[in-house]
């Protein structure tokens, strides 16, 4: 029941935020209309939480673990992109870029400061699963540092899925302000028009350069994810948008690998007919 619950409330948040995005390209304008959406979608989730019983100690730490994370993730990045809009110069692109990267190095360092953490997650460690996810009258209350962003809720979050959903969403700001002083460095000149033209689906393209930038393959591993989505619209000819938010989106798919998995598919299906008729390959 839980699952459903969630997976119906990413779904609709998720055409809310395309939604917006279709009406305004203001970046500030998005963030607040986008917060305002997860916002009202939080206090439903607080509404059904409040008379929801788990069943078991299984769903529980699913749903803290997994679940949360994700929702308030969304909630914590159009907050942080909010007061980042409100707050840089409006003017003078020498003192934008410095403001955005004192706020790059703000963000750096909290992912920094929580890295045991967030290798805990990435791996899928499950040995503290039962302190770090499960509601207890014993837990220890959300420091100021759990409450910089968001009153946290204990009917919803502990302070360690709080900070799943802090660690996400900080990842995710470091790709929106790569992605904005990219903006600010680009020059007016046109850009050449690309030969090669990606006809498949923006997701698609938008996962090629979240793989790519996974398998730390381009520069050695040193090229972040804006320089790579730029020579993929470069190269292809396609505007990718804002592919840090769909890239999050990813994140909560039932596969988030979509087109890898087609890729790999039609790729062993070419070599498959390649061995069974080699002169025409």
């Amino acid at each position: 029941m839980i699952t459903e619950f969630i997976s119906q409330l990413q779904e609709q948040l998720k055409q809310q935020f395309i939604a917006i995005e279709q009406e305004t390209r203001d970046k500030q304008v998005i963030a607040e209309r986008s917060l305002q959406a997860v916002a009202e979608r939080v206090r439903e989730l607080k509404t059904f939480m409040a008379n929801y019983r788990f069943t078991d100690a299984e769903e529980e730490v699913a749903f803290f673990k997994h679940q949360m994370p994700p929702v308030y993730s969304w909630l914590i990045y159009y907050l942080r992109i909010y007061e980042i809009e409100c707050k840089m110069p409006k003017t003078g692109k020498d003192l934008q870029k410095e403001f955005l990267h004192q706020e790059y190095r703000k963000i750096k360092d909290f992912l920094w400061t929580n890295m045991e953490f967030k290798r805990y997650m990435s791996v899928g460690t499950t040995a503290l699963d039962e302190l770090y996810f499960r509601r207890s009258d014993q837990q220890d209350a959300f420091s100021l540092e759990d409450y910089s962003y968001l009153i946290a809720d204990s009917v919803i979050a502990t302070p360690h899925s709080f900070k799943a959903a802090q660690i996400a969403a900080f990842e995710s700001l470091l790709g929106h302000i790569e992605q904005t002083i990219g903006e600010l460095d680009n020059t007016a000149a046109p850009r050449p028009r690309a030969r090669l033209r990606f006809t498949g689906k923006k997701a698609y393209a938008i996962e090629l350069v979240y793989a790519l930038y996974a398998t730390r393959v381009i520069n050695n591993g040193d090229a972040g994810i804006q320089p790579i989505a730029s020579a993929v619209e470069e190269m292809f000819g396609i505007d990718l948008g804002n592919y840090y938010r769909v890239g999050q989106g990813f994140r909560i798919r039932k596969n988030p690998t979509v087109f890898v998995d087609f890729m790999k598919e039609c790729l062993n299906k070419y070599y498959d007919e390649a061995d069974e008729n080699p002169r025409y390959h």
